[in-house]
This record gives structure tokens, C-alpha cells and sequence, in this order.
């Protein structure tokens, strides 16, 4: 279950986008200033934030700033909710980070099809960051195992058999340890 994070001054607003959004099988937080809804985001790390623009305290602006200076909240979509039309404060919102913003009043398609977009839109971000995780988990695990098997072979060939082998065995078995040793770090700096 998805949790959007309502934050919005005014009471009656706020309680019926939760009573709508809890209908619509979200978990559905809620917070009456910038500076509570922030507080709320931090601890909950809600999936979603709606926030009114002018309230109290900190402002949805101000709140959206604060929340992309944090790195566990930086990428939570934020969709403003207001009454201000002028086109500089929409601007301004864009140009701040939000994921987008609607005028009140509000058709709620309006509000849950945003919300829904933003939603989609992270599920596919998150599924293509886990996708090159695991891609780099797999390619660097066997571009670091292969040097380090060659390393731990020869240093074992060394160790068991150090009276019976050769001269000339003995540099050949240290210089393809120094040779293994010296692919695992470029590896490993490449990876780095």
C-alpha cells in the first residue's frame, strides 16, 4: 500500500483528500504546516507528498526545498495543491522540483490521475535502479572472482608444494599472482 503524505492548513481539505485517499487503498498521512508535514516525511517516508503552497509557518515551497536538501527524501514526488494561479508562482514551483501542480478547486480525477502518474512514474525509476544493481552485483562479482581465483590458486600451489617445486616454478606461480593481483585492481578501480 502506497502513503501519501497530505500537507495542507486547512482542516476540511485536509480530512476529506484523506477519506478519499484511504477509499482509493492509500495509507494516507496528514500534516496542518510545512514544518510538521517535513518532521512527517523524514520519520514516515511517505511515498507521495500533496502539499497547499501558502501556509502557516513553512511554506510548500520552503518545505519542497527542505525535503530535496535530505538525501532520504530528495526523491519523493511532490504535487502541489493551491489556489495561487499566478503564473510565477507555478513557475516557481517547477523550477523548485515539484512533480507537478494543480488548482484548487480540484476535480479529485484530477488529483488521483496526477498522483497516479507520479506513482508509475517512480515504480518504473526504482524497477530500473534495482535492475542495474543487480546487473552490477553480477558483472563486477565475477570481474573480481576471476583475478582473486587465480591469486588463491597459485598462492595455494605455492604453499603445498614450496619444497618440490622449481625454481623457475616458483617465479612463474609469483609472477601470474602479481599478474591476477594487478587485474583485480584495475578492475576494482574501474569499478570504482
Amino acid at each position: 500500500m502506497k502513503t501519501i503524505l497530505i500537507v495542507e492548513d486547512e482542516k476540511d481539505i485536509r480530512t476529506s483528500l484523506q477519506e478519499i485517499f484511504l477509499n482509493e487503498n492509500f495509507n494516507a498521512l496528514t500534516a496542518s504546516d510545512g514544518t510538521e508535514g517535513y518532521q512527517i516525511a523524514l520519520s514516515q517516508q511517505p511515498d507521495l507528498i500533496l502539499s497547499d503552497i501558502i501556509m502557516p509557518g513553512m511554506s510548500g515551497f520552503e518545505l519542497l526545498e527542505k525535503l530535496q536538501s535530505e538525501p532520504n527524501t530528495a526523491v519523493i514526488p511532490v504535487i502541489f495543491l493551491t489556489g495561487m494561479v499566478e503564473i510565477e508562482n507555478m513557475r516557481k514551483g517547477m523550477d523548485c522540483g515539484a512533480d507537478d501542480y494543480l488548482l484548487k478547486p480540484f476535480r479529485i480525477d484530477d488529483v488521483l490521475n496526477s498522483i497516479n502518474a507520479r506513482l508509475k512514474k517512480t515504480e518504473i525509476y526504482n524497477s530500473v535502479i534495482d535492475e542495474f544493481k543487480n546487473s552490477l552485483v553480477q558483472k563486477t562479482s565475477h570481474e573480481m572472482r576471476t583475478p582473486l581465483v587465480g591469486i588463491l590458486g597459485f598462492a595455494q600451489l605455492l604453499s603445498e608444494n614450496f619444497e618440490t617445486i622449481s625454481r623457475k616454478e616458483h617465479r612463474q606461480f609469483i609472477e601470474n599472482i602479481n599478474a591476477s593481483g594487478k587485474r583485480l585492481y584495475r578492475r576494482i578501480e574501474k569499478f570504482l
